[in-house]
Parts: C-alpha cells; structure tokens; sequence
C-alpha cells in the first residue's frame, strides 16, 4: 500500500536572526536531548508582535470574550501535515488574543500528549473537554520560554514545529499509532492559555514493531458521497429571473468538484444540466420572449449601416476552432458550461442519479399514490437528462434525504423503480432515539447491508454517522481552541484512524457529506470548498485507507445478519408540501391538456421542470415553502389560459325559428397555431346545441365560429361559451349572453297563413257549389256585364 501521499509537507523552519539570542539557551537544552533539527520557533513574525486589526482566515476564531471567556486566547488553526510519520516536522499555528490590559509578554511554552490511543469515539471526543477529559503528559524535550509580545487588545500569530521522532513523548509503532490529543499551554505570570487539537500519528510504510516486525496492513475502504444540488435560495433565484439554475449554483459546484478531487463519488441533481426554467414560454402573438425590455427613459439611437455582406450567416454559433469564441448555449456538453464541467470532470467515479430536483421521497412519502406518481415522473425525466449528456449513472439507487427517512419511503422508493438505498446514518437505538442505521462507537460495521421495510428487504449502503459529520465540517463536542477547519479535518483522520484500528478484517465505510453543509458552501457561515477538500482528501490519502466507489461498495458482503431497520413513518411531510404537491399535480395535468391545443406543445416543458421544483427537497432542508415553485409556474401558464378570447352577441338575441345559429368570434392571442373546441351551454334545456367542429386559429388572428342550435321550449336562457384545448383545458375566461326562444311565433304564422288559404278555398268551393246547382235547375243564369248576348 503506497502510504506516502500521506506524508503531507513536511516543514522545517529555523530561528529567525531577531529571536536567535533569546531562545539560544532553550534550543541548545533541547538539541542535547532531540537532535538538531527538534524546534523551531516562530519562523515568521517576531518575538514583539503589534496588535493585529485583521480577520482571521477562519470565522469561528473571531468571537469576543464574554466575561466568562479567559482574558488571553490560543486558538490552533492549522496543523501540517494532517497525518504525522515518522521523520515528518509537525508545525502547529494559530493565534495568540489578548483582551487585558496588560502585555503578554514571553510566555512559557508547554506540549502536552494524551499517553493512550482512545479505542472509540466516545472516548476520543472526551479529550476536547480540558476540564474533565483525560490530562496530557508534559514532554519535558518541548517545554522552554516563547518569545512573543502579544500587546493590550492586541493579537500574535502562533507558530511551533514539533519534530516527529522516538523523543516525542511516546513511541509510534504499528501496535500504537492512531490519534492522540495535543495540547500547547502557554504560561506568563499568573495567567495560562491552553489549546487542544488531535494529532495522528503512523508508523509510516518502514514502521515496524517492538520485534521489528512490518507494520501490518490495515484495509479500511472509504467511500465519500457528495451531493451536488441546488440550495432552496439558488431555485428562489433562478425561478425569480428565469435563469437555468446551473447559471446560479454553477461556482459553487465548481469549486466543490474541484477540491474534494476524482476519488469521491457523485449524487448529481439532473437540474443541474437542464437550460434556464421556462419562464417565458406563454409569450403573445406579436411579443419576443428572449427580447431585453426596453428603458423608456433611454432615447433612441440612430440604427448602424448595415455591416457588409461576408457570406457568414451572422446566426451560426461560434467557430469551435477559435478559443475565444463564445460558447455555443444549446450545446450541453459545451466544456464552457457546468453541464460540459460536469462531464468532463466525471471520469471513472460513481454517479448516482438524483430524481429531478432531488425530489424528496420522505416528504413524498405522506402524500400517498400521488407521491409515488410524481417520484415516478421525476426519476424518469432524470434518466431522460442524463442520457441526453452521455453521462454513465447509476439510476436504480436511492438517497433520500435526512432526517425522516422511513419504511413508507423505503416502499415509496421501490414502488417508483429504485431497487436499492444510501441511508444517511443516525445515533444507536441506545443512543438515541429513531432508527438503527448504525452500530455501537465502539464498532466498525460495514457500510453494506440490507435494509427492512416490512418483510421486503432492500441492499443498502448505510453511511457512518460521526465520519459523515465531520468531513462535513462539524467539529467535535468541545473543540473550541481549534477552528472548525482543522478540529473537523482532525476529527475525521482521527475517527478513520479509530474504525482501522477496530476492524479484524477488510471493511467498508461510508461518509455522506451533508446536503445543507455542502449547500452552504461560498456563503458567509458555510466556509469554503477547499475546507472540504481538504477534509476529503486528507481522509482518502491517509495511510490506512482504500478509496472506493458506490459500486464496489454495494459488491461488498453485509456483515453476516446485519439488517437494518427503519421507522415506519417519517412524519415529515408539512402542510406547505402538501399542498405543493397537489398544485404541481394539477399543473402537470393543465400543461398536458393545454399542449394538446398547441402546434408546439413543447414550449411547456420547462413548465413541467418548474413545477418539479416545487417537489426538491432543498425547501424542506431549508424549512421554507416550495410555493415559489407553485407560484413561478402558476405566472407562466397564465396567458395559456387566456389564450382564445370570444367575442359573443352584446345585446339579448331571438330566435324565431326551432332552429337556428349564432356567429362567434374567436381570436387567438399566443404567437403560435391554436386548435380549439368550443363548449355551448344553455342554463334551460329550451335549447339544445349541436356540437361544433375544432377550430384552428393562427397566431393573432380571429376567426367567427357558426353555432347552430335547436330550439326545444320557449323561453329565456343563458348561454355559457367555453374555448378548450382537445383534451379539455380552458384557453379562456367563460363568456355568456342572453337567448330568447321564441319557436311558436313560426307554428301560429304557418297557421294564420294556413288558415287563410282554407277559407280562400272553402270560399271558392261555395261558388263552384251554387254555379251547379243552378244549372240542374234549367235557369240559365244572367250574362255578365262582358258577356255578348247571342
């Protein structure tokens, strides 16, 4: 095992010229005792320090003294290298504070080392409290005056070099190496500052034991998990400017991805490589949704000549020959985008496919069927992105998010495709109360394991509670005279260090960086990536360790009956969620309808990743509401639902006849093709309309619609008009007008009309009657007027 990349910078200082004659007599008594190169004192400021009006590198060491707080501070901010072998100069810095009234001045020096290697976490975190925890022996080799003048109100940087040898106060051979608590206490008059850190300490690839036997190898295989996701205030900004979230988490997961370096595996957020939300998809005929507002208060500008004709079609993206050119925007796997990063950066590592948005599968989980459905949605428009970018992921794993991972998650997850589970691990039942997702402190279980969820049982990966906090910047209980920087990197290599020392054979470990810690990343309270980088590779380039990925992990055999079981509800689902979740159901079912109207139904897509938004997890971690999610896609469907207006009669109509028809004007205001169905609507079943065939109308224009209807009854009715989409969406406001029946006015003018022409005819038959009737009787009757007597 090639243990030299932990070996860290080695640095060696010597005395500074100002402070030679002040220290001569203590570092000539302590090169008789360790050697020529055993100290070195403070290689860069002098002996008089000024008051120093500078923030420290690291915010957790800048807080006022209350009353309670000593007077005079040591804060221990950094420690090289993190592992210390054999030969390796340990160089301890930080900072000396004073708050009195007086000088500090030449203080006395002391190092004291814890004398045993705690065997457990528990009894390693007790070093960190100096009132109770176990006291370090003093190493009489390092005990001298430190020449230093740290002024009233003033500060001193700190520097000592401890060198790593058989003289340190303990030996470091294979059966005793680990972490040990250090402790510098610097003593002037009646006045004693102390600081604890925790050092480790290897043997090195050469160490061999009291019989000089090699150091036997130990085989811990470490596998880091880290979330790349967007914050709840990165989807806050990129939903409030329409912008792809990538442009807003893009630094940040740069930076990540760049620090913690190739031997870390990724949970990767598909939205990450989406383009912007789509927020402008409901423009009106006539409107550009990419256009730049225009200032009012700007004047207008004489428009430039023409540039010259090149033979160029000025809308080609730019040359990919020419490293200036820009990036061409719809290229995804473009290295000038985080998506092109991203895939550059992916290499061999381990990737497990996050749902769309890191969808929160135990909040899901208390919304039922619903809940499996959107989870459903959301992993396969996850594997739809991740194949559109080549990207080799793993898509049937698991990560909900913590806390409230339950058994009704588990099932959840399953149910939406998952088949197997990466758990963040919580305290032991005796612990703490809730689920036993990891063992004892004194134990090293492996990370693989089987997870139960009633009397199904699902392959899991369970991550290691204390390890996981660390790397992901939590110091240990106590550690206030380190900052948190170097006290979590410490308290991981020394928890590694205690999980090595336990194990009897091969074993895996999980450390799963938090979501929130790593979300904080680049804010004023969330430290820097390179903090975390540090605490990574330091952990992965330790002696003892093997990197491995999720994928050897979950090859690795459980420990024999392990089993894991979870609670059985998580409780975690809030009102707001909930809520949430109904709407982006509903607006999921509103896009599909209104795309059924639309000639490019895709421009709603990015509705549908909106609206998905409201699903992450990211608000509940964040403990706010996903409603400006819900609220961003309700602005953009807005003009889809009043995509058609109707001009309808504006004054009360009659319709004499039992039938007839009513024009209607339909006009389109999107700037796209639209094909409609009209709904007509009698509020009295006195009239009865017939169906109308689909409309189509282009972008901005009008159309009149003939209704034809059929009147049952006379009577005055109300009638509603309703534009909808094929598949039963409303593409605008319900209009309405006034109907009056009036079918019997044509039935008594067909019978006055019929019953005139039967009295013309019973008239005429009268007169045919009587002429007859006179010819029988031999009178000839008179000749009219015209008529020629013969």
């Amino acid at each position: 095992m090639n243990t030299s990349r932990a070996r860290g910078v080695r640095c060696r200082r010597g005395l500074p010229d100002s402070v030679t004659s002040a220290v001569a007599p203590f570092g000539l008594a302590l090169a008789l005792v360790l050697g020529p190169a055993a100290l070195a004192l403070p290689a860069g400021p002098s002996a008089s320090a000024t008051p120093s009006t500078s923030p420290s590198d690291d915010s957790s060491t800048t807080a006022s003294p209350d009353a309670d707080e000593p007077a005079v501070t040591l804060t221990l901010t950094d420690m090289t290298p993190a592992v210390a072998q054999l030969g390796d100069t340990m160089v301890l810095t930080g900072t000396i504070t004073n708050t009195t009234d007086a000088d500090f001045v030449d203080p006395t020096l002391q190092i004291r080392v814890q004398q045993a290697v705690p065997g457990t976490a528990v009894a390693m975190e007790r070093w960190f409290d100096a009132s109770t925890g176990p006291r370090g022996r003093t190493v009489p080799g390092l005990t001298g005056p430190y020449p230093v003048t740290v002024p009233a109100g003033g500060s001193a940087p700190f520097s000592f070099s401890i060198p790593v040898d058989g003289e340190i106060g303990f030996p470091i051979r294979y059966d005793n190496w680990g972490p040990r608590g250090l402790e510098v206490a610097l003593s002037q008059g009646g006045t004693t500052v102390t600081a604890r850190t925790m050092g480790v300490f290897h043997p090195g690839e050469t160490g061999e034991g009291e019989t000089g036997e090699a150091v036997p190898e130990v085989d811990l295989q470490v596998g880091v998990l880290l979330p790349l996701t967007p914050t709840a205030q990165e989807w806050t900004d990129a939903l409030a400017q329409g912008r792809a979230v990538s442009d807003l988490a893009g630094e940040r997961v740069r930076d990540l991805v760049e620090a913690t370096g190739p031997a870390v595996s990724w949970a990767l957020d598909p939205a990450l490589l989406g383009a912007p939300l789509g927020l402008s998809g409901g423009a009106t005929a006539g409107s550009d949704p990419t256009a730049a507002p225009t200032d009012p208060t700007t004047p207008p500008t004489d428009t430039p000549d023409p540039a010259p004709d090149t033979g160029e079609d000025p809308t080609d993206p730019a040359d990919p020959d020419d490293p200036d050119a820009p990036a061409d925007p719809a290229d995804p796997t473009d290295p000038a985008t985080l998506t092109g990063d991203l895939v550059a950066a992916a290499g061999d590592r381990d990737i497990l496919a996050l749902p769309f948005a890191d969808a929160d599968v135990p909040a899901l989980a208390g919304t039922g069927e619903t809940g499996r459905d959107l989870l459903t949605a959301a992993r396969e428009s996850a594997n739809e992105l991740f194949a559109a970018v080549g990207l080799q992921v793993s898509t049937t794993t698991a990560w909900p998010a913590a806390p409230g991972v339950s058994q009704d998650a588990l099932r959840l997850a399953t149910g939406a495709g998952y088949s197997a589970v990466v758990l963040d691990g919580v305290e032991d039942p005796d612990d703490a109360e809730g689920a036993s997702t990891s063992t004892s402190a004194s134990a090293s279980p492996s990370a693989r394991t089987d997870v139960t969820s009633g009397a199904a049982s699902v392959p899991a990966l369970v991550s290691d509670p204390r390890l996981s906090e660390a790397v992901s910047g939590e110091a240990p209980p106590g550690a206030t005279t380190s900052s948190e920087t170097l006290a979590s990197r410490q308290y991981a290599l020394a928890l590694s260090a205690v999980l090595a020392r336990d194990v009897t054979a091969d074993r895996t470990v999980l450390v799963t960086a938090d979501r929130t810690a790593v979300g904080a990343i680049g804010t004023p309270d969330g430290g820097k990536a390179a903090a975390l980088g540090s605490r990574v590779t330091s952990l992965l380039e330790a002696p003892w360790v093997t990197p491995t990925g999720l994928d050897e992990a979950f090859a690795s055999t459980p420990s024999a009956g392990q089993r894991t079981t979870l609670p059985v509800t998580g409780d975690v689902t809030s009102a707001a969620f909930a809520r949430g979740a109904d709407l982006v159901v509903d607006g999921l079912t509103e896009t599909m309808e209104i795309g059924s109207a639309l000639e490019r139904p895709e421009v709603l897509d990015g509705v549908d990743d909106v609206l998905r938004t409201a699903l992450s997890g990211a608000w509940r971690l964040d403990d706010s509401s996903p409603a400006a999610a819900t609220d961003a896609a309700e602005a953009v469907l807005q003009p889809y639902r009043d995509a058609v207006t109707v001009s309808v009669p504006a004054s009360l109509v009659d319709l004499f006849a039992e039938e007839g028809a009513v024009n209607l004007t339909l006009t389109n205001t999107l700037d796209q093709r639209v094909t409609v169905d009209v709904r007509i609507t009698p509020d009295q079943p006195a009239l009865r309309v017939d169906d109308v065939d689909p409309v189509t109308i282009d972008p901005g224009a009008s159309t009149s619609v003939r209704v034809p209807m059929v009147a049952v009854a006379n009577g005055l009715t109300r009638v509603d008009v309703d534009v909808l989409s094929p598949d039963g969406a409303a593409l605008g406001p319900v209009k309405s007008f006034d109907l009056r029946v009036r079918a019997e006015w044509e039935t008594v003018g067909t019978g006055i009309v019929a019953a005139g022409l039967g009295v013309l005819l019973v008239i005429g038959l009268i007169r045919t009657f009587r002429r007859g009737r006179r010819g029988s009787d031999g009178n000839v009757p008179a000749p009219t007027p015209t008529e020629e007597t013969p």
